[in-house]
């Protein structure tokens, strides 16, 4: 005798997303990929210090980095006006602004690194 295999129910589309995360929860998110930006570029000055760095390990955590930092942005930009009580805070955008370039120059100067030792193994 087949034993028939139970078939799941079919949900609607509500039924199937997640809960909505709170503000706050979006903020530990954040705070945790903030901890996997540090470990990961300590593992790329890790790996530029290699005599012969693997150049796709490289590209693949620059990457990796790159991705966090965009989704730590955006939930930045996202929960400041939540922070703030929904006001307006254009003279506090600044040190969030001076992150963001500190960030971009950080990532520029592990760019120019990879680019220097690529023309290194020619």
């Amino acid at each position: 005798m087949e034993e028939s295999t139970p078939i799941a129910p079919r949900l609607d589309a509500d039924e199937q997303s997640d809960p909505p995360i709170s503000p706050i929860e979006q903020l530990e998110d954040s705070e945790k990929k903030l901890v996997q930006m540090l470990e990961l570029a300590s593992l790329i000055t890790e790996e530029l210090s290699r005599t012969h760095a693997d150049q796709q390990k490289l590209e693949q955590l620059t990457l990796k980095y790159l991705t966090l930092l965009k989704e730590v942005k955006e939930t930045m930009l996202q929960q400041i006006p939540h922070l703030q009580g929904g006001a307006e805070f254009k003279a506090d955008a600044y040190g969030v602004r001076k992150d963001l370039e500190l960030s971009s120059k950080v990532v520029d100067m592990v760019r120019a690194q990879v680019d220097q030792m690529s023309l290194q193994s020619l």
